[in-house]
């Protein structure tokens, strides 16, 4: 398997709720995220104590994804490297 493949369809990135790039691509985020969600629900009322705040982790469909955030600080950083 080569780092592409991996990447694609093996790692899960935390920008995308823990799910591989392959997985959203596809749609099946959707119905994953919502398994989780009730699974961690399900954990917290049947051992409460376990669970510091009110929430169990944020389990939602991210819709917009970013590869590479950068700022207008970071543009502006380079433009002065270039002039």
């Amino acid at each position: 398997m080569g780092f592409v493949d991996w990447y694609s369809n093996e790692h899960r990135h935390k920008g995308i709720g823990k799910v591989t790039p392959a997985q959203k691509h596809a749609g099946e985020n959707i119905a994953i995220l919502q398994k989780r969600k009730e699974d961690y629900e399900a954990a917290k009322a049947k051992h409460p104590e376990r669970w510091k705040g009110r929430n169990t982790r944020k389990w939602d469909v991210v819709k917009q994804t970013k590869l590479n955030h950068v700022t207008m600080k970071d543009i502006e950083k380079e433009l002065k490297k270039v002039a």
